[in-house]
């Protein structure tokens, strides 16, 4: 199924009129159209695999988005190819930043899932960064990287007001490479249930 994935043409055919090729347009379309498939159709696979999505899920992303499937299959093909090689990068080389310092380390890892996704605030991702880990010193838990990621993901979602519908969180987990075990048990600890961080 990956390697189905990464055989796809990422090339943009030619059909696509030309004000498309501006870096800000391709931008927007690529955060709309990535922002409705993270809460709207799951690319989650069997054993916790990436799934290539079919021709229903392109045509259903494409008419939500006013979108042509063309650049739809562009922009949904690119990150999932983009996903599993970093995915792949991360298995075989941990991650051992030469930075010492834990927020730091994890500003480095959101930025760059940021950019092969734009599907949360950054800068609102970055500050509650800095609060989970003020929690998670006061806690004496500090769970793995990548399930810090997936909750300061979580936690930037659920306060974002401008969203309607939740990232699912079958996607987060896939996308975080953070197990569901992992996920909700860090949840649990920390406290971080959606009805409480709606309070606050």
């Amino acid at each position: 199924m990956t390697q189905s994935i990464e055989k796809q043409d990422l090339q943009v055919s030619q059909d696509i009129t030309p004000y498309v090729q501006n870096y800000s347009i391709q931008y927007q379309l690529k955060h709309i159209i990535l922002d409705y498939m993270f809460r709207n159709i799951s690319f989650y696979g069997d054993k916790d695999k990436i799934r290539s999505l079919t021709k229903k899920d392109y045509e259903q992303i494409s008419k939500a988005t006013h979108t042509s499937i063309t650049i739809v299959h562009s922009a949904v093909s690119t990150f999932l190819v983009n996903l599993i090689r970093m995915k792949r990068f991360f298995k075989i080389h941990s991650y051992n930043s030469q930075l010492k310092s834990p927020i730091r380390k994890l500003r480095v890892l959101l930025h760059k899932f940021h950019r092969i996704a734009p599907v949360f605030d950054y800068r609102r991702a970055k500050e509650n960064a800095r609060i989970l880990n003020i929690k998670m010193n006061l806690r004496f838990f500090r769970p793995s990287i990548f399930t810090q990621l997936a909750i300061i993901i979580f936690i930037t979602d659920v306060k974002d007001t401008h969203k309607t519908k939740p990232i699912i969180q079958t996607n987060l987990r896939i996308f975080s490479d953070c197990s569901a075990y992992a996920f909700h048990t860090a949840r649990n600890k920390l406290g971080l249930s959606p009805q409480e961080l709606r309070k606050n």
